[in-house]
């Protein structure tokens, strides 16, 4: 489907956008905006109050603990409710839960998805002019027209709609009464997470009725599809968090939230009843639908999508393919991708079959090793499911750990050591304006890794900042770049450019819990960040991050603060109570 032009309108308090079509089955361009007069707070730059000012129902007390003042929540700059500013990931997830596997298949859209730009500014979401980032823009408005024409041509699409949207018409094209008619408002209402007024429905079928009077039943049916995917609320994927006289917010956001954090994707048909019964605010339905929800497909691959983004698992080099490495550069690519699955899977096998805490989760005994070398180097056999090695306790002896930092004649120590304290302790170090790696004259022509960084960076000009971050790097010193354990390490001479073999020293004192604590090894390191104060604090930071979607910290003086998950507390319950909390519910 192709789109001649996208002409903004507000209708209500959604903006929508008329759309004139010509039905082939191509990309498009525009622009998606809001008014540059809107209000912080409103939906998607809509007018604060209305029909929907003052939320759901006051009987029902609010979950978690006693909420913030809505001045609070509602000030300038608090960020809009938005999962992760990368949102290829809950775009490709909202599309496989609204159209199916069929639609996932499409070649185009599927490339589309992979390509789809990140939708954020220069630091997070733009919450002041209620706009997408224009780098999103285009391609999230060809993807929408790809999808339309594929539910316009394919049966099976369009019984994917009617699956989500809980009305089955068998695969009808008419849109404008009976059956046709329900399906329309009940896919409307799904895809925009509210009932929609009459107003802002009968505009979206007055453009539909407008191009089934031009164009065959099929064309027009893919418009509307096209109409709803392109209406702010829909697209933009951000609510108004409108607090109700109890503080917090109604049901419907209430259950939006919830999908969209533990799943990436809209209401399923279960949570929907339980939002329009108004049950959802309920804390232990609350808790019982998160439960739920976190054990979906989609729930558990958003589990892993977060740990991609604590840990910085995107930031995996690819191993180097040489003599005594990994055989080929196609091997190798696949290393990189098998370590970083790892993690995620044993991630989400300790929070949802295991019940494991974070020190759990550190202290791991088991490896997945779905690749050829993780088999290997594990001493496993191959396959896509967690087993126990012998010789891999902590997370930290994990391939993963070991893959961050360039290549060169010694193990990027710095590296890995500045990734743990970054991700797991919350660390912030920042980049040197240059980096010098001249040595200090008489070093010796044979260093090890870790002498080679003790000599050039425990200097007065660098010490300060590689002492919060070279310690966690020599503990994890035993491993290569490949993520082998190295009995003996292969470094070069510098005067005679030989390779030799040199011990390697893993026993350091790292900086932990204000203090300094003495750690034998990487299984040393990984079991004593899973006790750290520090490091569970830092995880409940990174998921409040997660969520919302930003960089940095929105947290009003007065909200309550997620506490950090204790040794006896799951991190199902940790993440869950999360959820229940005035952070979650009246921001």
């Amino acid at each position: 489907m192709q789109f001649k032009s996208l002409l903004p309108v507000r209708v209500g308090s959604v903006l929508h956008f008329v759309v004139c079509a010509s039905l082939a089955t191509s990309a498009c361009s525009g622009s998606i905006n809001g008014s540059a007069t809107d209000t912080v707070g409103g939906e998607n730059g809509g007018e604060n109050g209305g029909e929907n000012a003052g939320g759901g129902s006051d009987k029902t007390a609010p979950p978690g603990p006693e909420p913030v003042a809505a001045e609070c929540s509602a000030r300038s700059g608090r960020p809009a409710w938005q999962l992760s500013t990368k949102t290829g990931f809950q775009v490709r997830t909202i599309v496989g839960q609204v159209f199916g596997a069929d639609a996932l298949k499409d070649t185009q859209v599927d490339s589309m998805l992979d390509n789809l730009p990140a939708n954020y500014k220069e630091k997070a979401f733009d919450t002041e002019n209620k706009a997408i980032a224009s780098q999103f823009t285009d391609s999230y408005i060809a993807l929408a027209g790809r999808i339309a024409g594929l539910a316009s041509e394919q049966a099976t699409i369009r019984t994917a709609i009617e699956s989500f949207s809980g009305k089955t018409c068998a695969q009808t094209l008419d849109l404008d009464a009976g059956c046709g008619l329900e399906l329309a408002r009940n896919f409307a209402n799904a895809m925009e997470r509210e009932p929609l007024s009459d107003g802002d429905f009968n505009s979206l079928m007055d453009t539909y009725k407008a191009n089934k009077g031009k164009y065959m039943s099929a064309k027009a049916y893919g418009g509307f599809i096209a109409s709803v995917l392109l209406s702010a609320k829909s697209a933009m994927r951000y609510d108004s968090a409108e607090l109700n006289k109890s503080g917090t917010v109604d049901a419907k956001t209430m259950g939006a939230r919830l999908a969209i954090t533990l799943t990436s994707g809209l209401p399923d048909s279960d949570l929907r009843a339980k939002i329009e019964d108004g049950s959802i605010v309920k804390p232990a339905v609350l808790n019982s639908e998160g439960k739920r929800l976190m054990r979906t497909a989609s729930g558990r691959e958003t589990l892993r999508r977060f740990v991609d983004q604590w840990l910085n698992l995107t930031l995996l080099k690819t191993p180097p393919a040489a003599a005594g490495y990994v055989a080929t550069a196609a091997d190798s690519a696949l290393v990189g991708k098998a370590a970083r699955y790892e993690i995620g899977k044993l991630f989400e096998k300790t929070v949802l079959d295991k019940a494991g805490t974070l020190s759990d989760f550190m202290t791991t005994e088991e490896v997945v090793p779905s690749n050829d070398w993780l088999a290997k180097i594990y001493g496993a056999s191959k396959g896509t499911e967690a087993v126990r090695a012998a010789d891999r306790r902590g997370i930290l002896t994990r391939v993963a750990f070991q893959l961050f930092g360039d290549y060169g004649d010694y193990l990027p120590i710095a590296h890995r050591g500045n990734n743990v304290n970054a991700t797991m302790l919350c660390g912030d170090i920042p980049a040197p304006p240059k980096v010098d790696t001249t040595l200090p004259p008489n070093t010796p022509d044979v260093l090890s890794s870790r002498q080679y960084f003790e000599v050039l960076t425990e200097q007065p000009k660098c010490i300060g900042c590689h002492a919060y971050m070279n310690p966690y790097g020599y503990a994890m010193s035993a491993f290569s770049v490949t993520g082998a354990r190295l009995p003996k390490e292969k470094v070069r001479n510098t005067k005679t450019m030989q390779m030799v073999e040199v011990d390697t020293r893993e026993a350091v004192t790292v900086k932990l819990d204000s203090g300094d604590k003495a750690v034998t090894d990487a299984s040393a390191l990984s079991e004593a960040l899973g006790t750290s104060d520090q490091a569970r604090a830092c995880f409940a930071h990174r998921f409040d991050q997660f969520t919302v979607g930003v960089k940095e910290d929105f947290v009003c003086a007065g909200d309550d603060a997620k506490k950090a998950p204790t040794n006896d507390l799951t991190l199902e319950d940790t993440l869950l109570s999360y959820v229940a909390s005035s952070a979650f519910s009246a921001r």
